[in-house]
């Protein structure tokens, strides 16, 4: 039996309901008279996560049930393409069409009535629309794969592990798993397969903003609070293996509005241009870290406050999660390609640096030898003339002692001299030994 007309409200555009568990009945009006062509038309409906949509058309028999959505393989459809599609006559009285909608996600519904040749054309251009975007992720996961290779940090391989669960989930938005597995794989697989990758993408992302902050040096409690937010993960992989995924897609609508106030405020906060010099600066300044994080938040916002129910912003809602994970790709990805060539930069000083410094030590150890081969010539050169006075002077006169102290005292600045050149090459390890003071000025008062 069709709802009573009594509890039905207008809308216009697009539906937006929130997360509830309840149906929702969709009254559609259908006038003969505005058709531009007798043939039957076609149904559309978005977006591609609904898990069951049942048409009651009073045209055709009451027992016959027609059903279509994400529980639903693409085979069964009465007209095949990457949205839902119904056929529908057009009649030649006025009618109302009812669509009961039931799905575990959040209720968003856009419906159109089109002839045939209209909505050929719509297809395709969603077509190419969908296999643009899907082909500029797929380039922007390409791109993180060669970084990743070049660079295998944890912030690369954070960001190849979120482009890649964006665009498998961008796939299954734009209809693409259905058109690809629903023959191969029961349709409440691929729903189960499709929520799972939703949580994946929300951690994955969490993690690498994590990653990406910390080399901004930010606020301790707060770096720690957004990590934690990965503790989500599990409780949303228990709660839809418990039979309760709407409570946890729910849970990731919440977390995006949290956390881009949250990775704002990490973003003002940073101190890394108070605690670093001046050449471990990262590439982007206080305010463009700020601006990218708060371009972020609004992209994300477009798209969570009417997934949840709270404002309409038409046309974007619809594919809001679309345009947030396009643009944050492309903007992130600008991000890294800088960072990558400032590290470059970084490092191409820093060999530089290590280069000067090779040759300073090379310099200075050209000049340590050459200083250690004339002090050995130098004392060489001093000890045959010393050999000689003291054996020419050896008791032949009352000055004789003195003589022989003072070539002694000579020998003694001759021998540290060695010494020092030794100590200086590094031939020779110092080592420390208590003396007697007492004994040496005892030694010095009888040689003087």
């Amino acid at each position: 039996m069709n709802p009573s007309p009594f509890f039905f409200q207008p809308y216009r555009g697009l539906l937006t309901r929130g997360y509830q568990s309840s149906p929702h009945w969709v009254r559609l009006s259908i006038d003969p008279s505005l058709a531009t062509t007798s043939q039957p038309h076609i149904l559309r409906i978005q977006p591609q996560y609904l898990d069951y949509i049942t048409l009651f058309d009073p045209l055709e028999p009451s027992q016959h049930v027609r059903q279509t959505g994400g529980m639903t393989r693409l085979s069964v459809d009465e007209y095949q393409s990457l949205n839902f599609n119904f056929v529908i006559p057009v009649g030649d009285q006025p009618r109302y069409l009812y669509l009961k909608i039931e799905t575990r996600s959040t209720t968003l519904l856009a419906a159109q009535v089109l002839p045939p040749s209209q909505v050929l054309r719509q297809d395709r251009l969603y077509e190419v629309f969908a296999s643009l975007l899907l082909g500029v992720l797929f380039l922007i996961v390409i791109w993180a794969l060669f970084q990743w290779l070049l660079e295998p940090s944890l912030l690369m391989a954070s960001f190849l592990v979120k482009q890649l669960a964006v665009m498998s989930h961008a796939a299954g938005y734009m209809g693409y798993w259905r058109l690809w597995l629903s023959d191969y794989l029961p349709p409440a697989l691929l729903n189960e397969l499709f929520s799972l990758n939703i949580f994946i993408m929300t951690a994955a992302a969490i993690w690498f903003v994590y990653q990406f902050l910390k080399e901004y040096d930010p606020q301790p409690w707060a770096i720690r609070l957004f990590a934690g937010c990965l503790l989500f993960f599990p409780v949303q992989v228990i709660l839809q293996w418990s039979g309760y995924t709407q409570m946890a897609l729910e849970t990731v609508a919440l977390l995006s509005l949290f956390m881009p106030m949250l990775g704002l405020y990490l973003a003002a906060t940073a101190r890394v241009w108070k605690t670093s010099s001046e050449e471990d600066l990262p590439v982007l300044s206080r305010n463009q870290l700020t601006l990218l994080f708060l371009l972020l938040a609004i992209v994300l916002w477009i798209y969570v406050l009417p997934v949840l129910g709270l404002i309409r912003v038409e046309p974007l809602t619809l594919y809001g999660i679309m345009l947030y994970n396009l643009v944050t790709s492309l903007m992130m990805m600008a991000a890294l390609q800088l960072r990558a060539r400032h590290r470059s930069r970084q490092q191409a000083k820093i060999q530089e640096r290590l280069l000067m410094v090779e040759r300073e030590v090379r310099i200075e150890r050209e000049r340590r030898e050459e200083q250690k081969r004339f002090m050995d010539m130098l004392t060489h050169e001093l000890k045959n003339p010393l050999s000689t006075i003291r054996l020419v002077t050896y008791g032949e006169t009352e000055y004789a002692s003195k003589v022989s102290a003072a070539i002694a005292d000579m020998q003694s600045i001759i021998d540290r001299c060695a010494q020092l050149g030794q100590i200086e090459a590094e031939y020779v390890i110092p080592r420390t030994d208590t003396i007697d003071l007492k004994e040496i000025v005892r030694n010095c008062q009888e040689r003087l």
